[in-house]
């Protein structure tokens, strides 16, 4: 029988010095590390990764961090998945959703798409990785998620934390069949939790309402570099009330909300691009939509916490070729969860 693929990182596998760098720099397509217990000759890391065709299963094994996803990562980097997490060993202070002590009795799901952060003890924890097209369409709310931790004394909550927890016990010994089979029960669970309930919404309306938000999301990407782009728009070219419109992305504010953070973080990816350095800021925010210079300077600072300027200065750090500059250990578990 046909094993899952699996990989694994360990910083054994380089000079004492070099270990915690190498974590960091693996880990740092997702998340930014800093103030580790340890980053000496004694800091210790393993990285444990399957591949479950379209999701994968990461055990995580180190020393307590500080832990963060700032809207600047998530408006440049693409991820995004839902990050299903249990803890092992150790625990972790949430800062951000539902702030608070998350440990070996509780579920979390982390939303990629959003800003994050915390601090942790040396841990242990297991993370299945998820896909947003695969985990959504069963979320009444997909964008109300954050930082979601479900304690265990809620029954829908253990039972979808018995049913990850189930997989990794498992997974060394599942073909890539039966982890296909596995998956689609495990993801109807978490989505009942999370939704606090086994569904009452139609499957296929659920579906419809999955659907009509990335045609809608495809829509306004397509549209952003007009500035007189705005929710009317959308109404007439997809036939939709203002409040069946808004209602879509009621989790997210609103979709005028919406239009102006894609707008954003579209400004962000140009800023940082070595390709557009000959771009000017005006010229970039007129790209994206924005009449007023000042304006969009005062947009961009709320939203990212820097100036365009800042960003741009900047920019060769959040562009850094992940891999490169390390001399050896395997990280193509990094390769795998970006192509997810």
């Amino acid at each position: 029988m046909s094993k899952l693929p699996q990989t694994l990182f360990c910083t054994d596998a380089y000079a004492p010095p070099k270990r915690y760098e190498a974590f960091r720099e693996s880990m740092g397509f997702m998340f930014d590390l800093e103030k580790p217990e340890t980053k000496g000759p004694d800091f210790e890391a393993r990285i444990e990764t399957h591949l479950l065709g379209d999701c994968a299963l990461v055990r995580t094994d180190t020393v307590g961090h500080e832990w963060s996803r700032p809207a600047t990562k998530v408006g440049r980097d693409g991820i995004d998945h839902y990050l299903v997490q249990f803890y092992l060993d150790g625990k972790k202070y949430l800062k951000t959703g539902d702030q608070g002590i998350v440990d070996d009795k509780h579920l979390m799901v982390i939303d990629t798409a959003q800003p994050y952060e915390a601090v942790t003890s040396d841990f242990a924890n297991v993370t299945l990785v998820v896909p947003r097209r695969l985990l959504a369409k069963h979320l009444e709310s997909p964008d109300a998620h954050a930082t979601r931790v479900l304690a265990k004394r809620a029954p829908l909550a253990r039972i979808a934390h018995d049913a990850v927890r189930s997989l990794w016990r498992n997974v060394q010994n599942l073909s890539p069949q039966e982890a296909a089979l596995a998956l689609t029960p495990t993801l109807e669970l978490v989505a009942a939790a999370l939704n606090g309930r086994p569904s009452d919404t139609p499957k296929g309306v659920m579906a419809v309402n999955w659907m009509l938000r990335q045609k809608i999301r495809a829509h306004i990407e397509q549209e952003l570099h007009k500035p007189s782009f705005a929710p009317a728009e959308l109404q007439a070219h997809f036939a939709m009330s203002r409040s069946r419109l808004y209602g879509l992305f009621e989790s997210e504010g609103g979709i005028a909300k919406l239009i102006r953070v894609a707008r954003l973080n579209r400004s962000l990816r140009m800023l940082v691009d070595p390709g557009r350095k000959s771009y000017g800021i005006t010229k970039i925010a007129e790209d994206c939509g924005f009449c007023d210079p000042n304006s969009f300077g005062r947009a961009f600072k709320r939203r990212f916490s820097m100036t365009p300027s800042d960003a741009r200065n900047v920019g060769a750090y959040f562009v850094t070729d992940i891999g490169k500059g390390t001399d050896s250990g395997d990280r193509l578990w990094e390769d795998w969860i970006q192509s997810l």
